[in-house]
């Protein structure tokens, strides 16, 4: 369950990754095993335990939302903000230049 560690000159530089570790994809493999398995034994008593599989493409949007639009959308946000507070830098300082003589629009 591990990688193929890498060798330069004799000396171990990277001994790989352990893919058996808490949120790697074997963790998540071994999940949907689980979830197929309590579909499968409890479908017996009811066909609507067959909308528990909707759990696993849940997840996998969850986790796309949580990890890579959320940050996304959240650092498009902050740009602006700092983009407003540059321009009010700038506009201070020509305003000092200027000796306060200049009107400023927006």
């Amino acid at each position: 369950m591990y990688s193929k560690p890498t060798y330069s000159n004799g000396k171990l530089i990277l001994a790989g990754n352990n893919l058996t570790e808490p949120g790697e994809i074997l963790d998540l493999c071994f999940d949907s095993i689980y979830i197929s398995a309590f579909v499968q034994v409890f479908s017996i008593i009811s066909r609507k335990f067959w909308f528990f599989f909707l759990l696993i493409p849940g997840f996998g949007l969850w986790k796309l939302w949580s990890t890579l639009i959320r940050p996304w959308l959240s650092m498009r946000g902050n740009e602006t903000e700092v983009e407003d507070e540059d321009d009010e830098n700038e506009n201070k300082k020509k305003k000092k230049k200027h000796g306060k003589k200049i009107k400023i629009y927006k």
